[in-house]
C-alpha cells in the first residue's frame, strides 16, 4: 500500500497477487519488484545493461 502504483501490471498493484506476497514479506518490495518482473537478473543495473545492447 506505501508503494506506488509504477508496476506495468496492476494485478501487481494488488494483495491478491502471487509475487507480491513474497516481496512484502522480505520487506524489500521496490527492489524485488524489478527482478519479479523479468525473473532473471536480480541486479537492476544489470537489467539496464541488457536494455542498452
Amino acid at each position: 500500500m506505501s508503494e506506488p502504483p509504477e508496476s506495468e501490471d496492476p494485478s501487481a498493484d494488488t494483495p491478491e497477487d502471487p509475487r507480491r506476497l513474497p516481496d512484502d514479506g522480505l520487506g524489500q518490495s521496490p527492489e524485488l519488484e524489478t527482478i519479479d518482473l523479468d525473473g532473471d537478473e536480480p541486479t537492476e543495473p544489470a537489467e539496464q545493461d541488457e536494455d542498452t545492447r
